[in-house]
């Protein structure tokens, strides 16, 4: 009796393990800038930057969407270092050096690290791309998307299509559903 019992929670347990496990694999594992420059050191990876404020509605669709769809959370964790960043971000954030600060402009203010990387082109959400070794900006992409129009654009990226070919000239050779 004893036995069936050690048993069961022996099994107990490891079902709660796989189940714990396999629900990390099913979300984005996000970073700072911090986290993401640290993790460039040992590993150079494309970065995907989603830029975001507390009041945007897109945004909180996108989260609870697009970033919850198993296809886009295995490519976006497979091939870039997934960067989630509040555009009006009060703290101060170093990156690469140099210090990125609140500025308390219009209505609610920005932090200078969105307004550089979106070039002062403030909107929600925003997707940035940047290079693994230079981290210059290869691309923004502004708005909701659903998963059927953001993976193509994430594969155009990681798969280094933009190198060579056209987003029109990529789009052209994906078949339409």
């Amino acid at each position: 009796m004893l036995r069936l019992k050690i048993i069961r929670l022996i099994v107990t347990v490891f079902v709660f393990l796989g189940a714990t496990s396999m629900k990390a694999q099913d979300s984005i594992k996000w970073m700072t800038f911090s986290e993401m420059e640290t993790a460039m050191e040992k590993e150079p990876k494309k970065v995907f930057v989603d830029f975001w404020t507390s009041w945007c509605g897109w945004c909180k669709r996108m989260d609870a969407t697009t970033f919850k769809d198993p296809e886009i959370v295995t490519y976006i964790n497979e091939h870039f270092y997934p960067v989630k960043f509040n555009a009006e971000e009060k703290e101060t954030i170093t990156f690469r050096g140099t210090e990125f600060k609140f500025k308390a402009v219009g209505r609610r203010g920005y932090n200078e690290l969105a307004y550089q990387v979106l070039s002062g082109k403030m909107s929600y959400p925003s997707y940035s791309f940047l290079e693994e070794e230079s981290v210059q900006v290869i691309t923004t992409v502004k708005g909701y998307q659903e998963p059927d129009q953001l993976l193509p654009i994430l594969k155009f990226i990681g798969d280094k299509h933009y190198k060579n070919t056209s987003w029109k000239a990529y789009k052209s050779t994906l078949k339409s559903d």
